[in-house]
C-alpha cells in the first residue's frame, strides 16, 4: 500500500494570533499550497500522456491497419497508458487538493484499484512486448507469436493485474488525522479497520516484490537483446567489408597482369568502394530494416521503464524500513516526496516521445494530423 503523503508534512501555525479561526478548509489550503510543484508535475504528465497516447492509438489503429504482433502490444500499452493519464493522474491531482477534506470512500477505493491495476497492466504488457522481441531477435527460427495469441496474452495479463489490485477495494479507505484546534482531517489512504493487521504490509510487500521482479526481468532482457543486436551489427559490417576486399583483390591481380598503368585506377576503385561502403553504412542506419528498428524501439522503452521505476522501488523500500518517515517533516519534503513516489507515472508518458524520436512513419503520421489542426487553431485565434 502507498503511504499517505500527509505523513511527510506538518502544519505549523504557531504564528496565528487566533487559533479559533482555523478551519479544516484553511488547513487544507495550506497543505495544497505546499504541493503546487507536484500538482504542476502531474498536470504536465496528464496533458502530454493523454494527447500522446491518443495519437499512438489513432496512428497504430487507423493508419497502420496491418495486423502485427508488435503493433498489438503497442496499442494495448497505449490504451493502458491512456487510462492512467486521463483518469488515474487527475485523481492523484484531486487527492492532493483534498489532503484533509477527502470524504468519498467509494471514490478512493475505486480509483486506487483502478490506478494500481492499469499501472501494473502497462508494466506486464511491456514485459510481453519485450519477451516477444527477445524471441524474435535471439531465437529467429522458433515459431513467432500470432496476432490472436498476442491478444489472448494481453487479456490474460490485464486480468491478472485486475486480480492483483483487487485487495485495494478492502485495504484502501478514509484515514483520519488529528490536527490543530481539535480538528480531524480525512484523507484517501489505508483503511482504518485494517490499520492494526498484517494485511496492508503483506499486500505492500507483494507489490514491491512483483515490481522488483518485473524490473529485473526487463533489465535482463534489455542486456540480452542489446548484446544480440551488437552481434548482428558487427557480423553485418564484417561481411560487407570482406566482400569489398575480395572484389578489390581480384581487380588488383588483374591490373598487375595488364600493366602498371592500371594501379592508379585500382587504388581509385578501392577508395570509391570504401567510401561507398561508408555511405551505405550511414544510410543503412537511417533505413534500418523493420525488425531491427522495432527491436531497438522496444529496447529503449524497456530501458526507460527500468530507469524511471528505480526511484519508485527505492522509495517503497525506504518507506518500509523507516515506517514512512523517509525525510524530516518540512516544506521541502511536501514537494520532493510526492514527486519521487510518482516517478513511475512517467512511464505512461515517455513511450510517445520515444516513438516520435525513433519511428519515422509514426512521426510523419503525427505531423500530418497535428499540423493542420494547429494551423486551423492559429487562424481562429488570429481572426478573433
Amino acid at each position: 500500500m502507498e503511504n499517505s503523503d500527509v505523513s511527510q508534512s506538518s502544519i505549523s501555525l504557531t504564528n496565528s494570533s487566533n487559533t479559533s479561526d482555523i478551519t479544516l478548509e484553511y488547513l487544507n489550503e495550506i497543505e495544497t499550497e505546499k504541493r503546487i510543484v507536484p500538482i504542476v508535475y502531474l498536470t504536465i504528465l496528464c496533458i502530454i500522456g493523454t494527447i500522446g497516447n491518443m495519437l499512438i492509438m489513432y496512428v497504430y489503429l487507423i493508419k497502420f491497419r496491418r495486423k502485427a504482433t508488435y503493433r498489438t502490444f503497442i496499442v494495448a500499452l497505449a490504451i493502458a497508458d491512456f487510462l492512467v493519464c486521463s483518469l488515474a493522474i487527475p485523481f492523484e491531482i484531486f487527492q492532493m487538493t483534498r489532503e484533509y477534506t477527502f470524504n468519498a470512500e467509494w471514490l478512493c477505493k475505486f480509483f486506487r484499484m483502478f490506478k494500481n491495476s492499469f499501472t501494473l497492466s502497462s508494466t506486464l504488457i511491456l514485459i510481453g512486448l519485450s519477451v516477444n522481441r527477445y524471441r524474435s531477435i535471439c531465437y529467429p527460427l522458433r515459431p513467432k507469436l500470432s496476432y490472436c495469441q498476442a491478444l489472448k496474452c494481453i487479456v490474460c495479463l490485464v486480468c491478472f493485474a485486475l486480480a492483483f489490485a483487487s485487495p485495494e477495494i478492502f485495504l484502501t479507505g478514509i484515514k483520519s488525522h488529528k490536527l490543530e484546534n481539535n480538528l480531524v482531517g480525512k484523507d484517501c489512504s489505508d483503511a482504518e479497520e485494517y490499520a492494526d493487521t498484517m494485511y496492508p504490509m503483506i499486500y505492500g510487500m507483494s507489490q514491491l516484490v512483483l515490481y522488483f521482479v518485473c524490473t529485473i526481468a526487463l533489465l535482463v532482457m534489455c542486456i540480452l537483446i542489446g548484446r544480440q543486436i551488437m552481434r548482428h551489427v558487427k557480423f553485418r559490417d564484417q561481411f560487407r567489408l570482406s566482400k569489398i576486399f575480395k572484389t578489390t583483390s581480384k581487380e588488383t591481380q588483374m591490373s598487375t597482369m595488364v600493366g602498371i598503368e592500371k594501379n592508379s585506377s585500382t587504388k581509385t576503385c578501392v577508395k570509391d568502394r570504401w567510401f561507398s561502403h561508408k555511405k551505405h553504412k550511414t544510410s543503412a542506419h537511417k533505413r534500418i530494416n523493420s525488425p531491427t528498428k522495432v527491436t531497438r524501439t522496444a529496447l529503449v522503452v524497456s530501458i526507460c521503464f527500468v530507469i524511471l521505476y528505480l526511484p519508485y522501488i527505492t522509495m517503497k523500500i525506504l518507506s518500509a524500513v523507516t515506517e514512512g518517515q523517509i525525510m524530516p517533516r518540512s516544506k521541502l519534503a511536501s514537494i520532493i516526496m510526492p514527486i519521487l513516489s510518482r516517478t513511475h507515472l512517467m512511464n505512461n508518458v515517455v513511450n510517445f516521445i520515444i516513438y516520435l524520436k525513433m519511428d519515422l512513419s509514426f512521426r510523419r503520421q503525427c505531423k500530418e494530423l497535428v499540423v493542420p489542426l494547429v494551423s486551423i487553431f492559429v487562424k481562429k485565434v488570429i481572426v478573433q
